[in-house]
């Protein structure tokens, strides 16, 4: 009899296979984010090129950060594939930046990384962005995977990320110039017309 080749999982202590597709019509990819944020108690460190948080998450990410909890985001900075994308999700800057979340907008070129990392123990990674568009319109696919070692490699991964990031700083963002915030303003009513 033939027998099957053995797969060394022994790294892996567990992991959940999610995918999304705008037929479920329940959102269960936002939820796949949302529940990790809610119970992490340490860190939360998000890379993404696309991020436009809608309420619940902006809400999880402010409670987090006020809580204590090292909340970290990635973005791209100017360059970018989609400048539209971009304007309309530093409308949320603000109300994440006064409760504490720390935004980064990573300079060399185009970041198109998209992971999570919860407590250095839970991972998140696929194709998933953090916007509306990836949850109710496209088809995407992502893997949830609890272990300490793969964590590790993708916290250096971000830690290297950070190095080569300018992070926002509340204080300049306010300051930040009439038109600059017009052309954010008009970028997010175009999007939500999207």
């Amino acid at each position: 009899p033939l027998e099957e080749p053995r797969v060394d999982a022994s790294g892996v202590e567990r992991f959940i296979h999610h995918v999304n597709s705008p037929a479920d019509d329940d959102q269960s990819m936002a939820y796949f984010y949302l529940l990790p944020i809610m119970a992490a108690r340490q860190s939360i460190h998000l890379t993404t090129p696309y991020f436009i948080p809608d309420e619940p998450l902006k809400e999880a990410l402010r409670k987090k950060a006020r809580e204590g909890v090292d909340v970290r985001v990635i973005v791209p900075g100017k360059h970018t594939d989609h400048v539209l994308t971009r304007f309309t999700g530093q409308n949320s800057y603000e109300t994440l930046l006064e409760a504490g979340v720390k935004i980064y907008e990573y300079q060399p070129t185009f970041i198109h990384a998209k992971a999570a990392i919860i407590d250095g123990q839970w991972s998140i990674v696929g194709s998933p962005n953090l916007n509306t568009r990836s949850r109710r319109l496209d088809e995407e696919n992502a893997m949830g995977i609890l272990d300490g070692g793969l964590a590790a490699q993708l916290e250096a991964r971000f830690s290297a990320d950070l190095a080569r990031s300018s992070q926002i700083d509340l204080g300049d963002w306010r300051r930040r110039s009439p038109l600059l915030r017009l052309v954010q303003l008009s970028a997010r009513l175009i999007e939500n017309q999207s």
